[in-house]
């Protein structure tokens, strides 16, 4: 199956401080890659890159050009005082999606019923829920999350699972993070202290 991603020889730093060293590993439709590894071994870092938001030192990260990605860092992104239906609305415009489509993403991610409370007032939790209604919203085969399952309570954590899931089975794919198992079955993991993938 055509690579949906792929990097090779991959060398990233933090200053003056080698984090990976010639990374080769690429992720295919239907697969879900758990990057893992002790604080500070460059994860974020990783995902950046991988997202081409940041220049490797060295080595490639390759993508075709119809494979659509959406990324999601660490803070949602979302204005305090806008409520979740405006910021949604937004961003169904900037990728082509109809407005109604923003109730429904709000509605898989179990916010549908804060979607006009401002941001501010919204958990910690419920906020990741709203950022990732956004990333629903872009209809991207790939995802790229940093830390996704970050303030989500059991219930979120499952419904974030079974987002995951569905959004596999449909033939896209997710790389992410997370201090958190993933409770679904054949999950890759890419664990960066021995820069090995394995199926979990």
């Amino acid at each position: 199956m055509p690579a949906l991603l792929t990097c090779r020889g991959l060398t990233l730093r933090r200053g003056r401080k080698r984090l990976i060293d010639g990374l080769s590993v690429s992720v295919s439709a239907g697969e879900l890659l758990h990057v893992r590894g002790h604080n500070g071994v460059g994860k974020s870092t990783l995902l950046a890159a991988l997202a081409g938001l940041l220049t490797p030192e060295s080595g490639v990260v390759e993508r075709p050009a119809e494979v659509g990605l959406a990324w999601l860092g660490h803070t949602p992104g979302l204005g305090r005082f806008e409520t979740p239906s405006e910021a949604l609305q937004m961003r169904a415009a900037l990728h082509g999606q109809p407005r109604a489509a923003v109730a429904g993403a709000l509605q898989q991610l179990g916010v549908a019923h804060l979607a006009h409370r401002p941001v501010g007032q919204l958990s910690a939790g419920q906020q990741r829920r709203v950022a990732l209604a956004g990333t629903v919203l872009q209809a991207a085969t790939l995802w790229i999350l940093d830390e996704p399952l970050t303030a989500l309570d059991a219930e979120g954590v499952g419904v974030v699972s079974s987002l995951l899931d569905a959004h596999r089975r449909s033939g896209g794919a997710a790389i992410l993070t997370s201090h958190q198992a993933l409770e679904l079955p054949d999950v890759r993991e890419l664990d960066l202290a021995r820069g090995e993938a394995a199926t979990a």
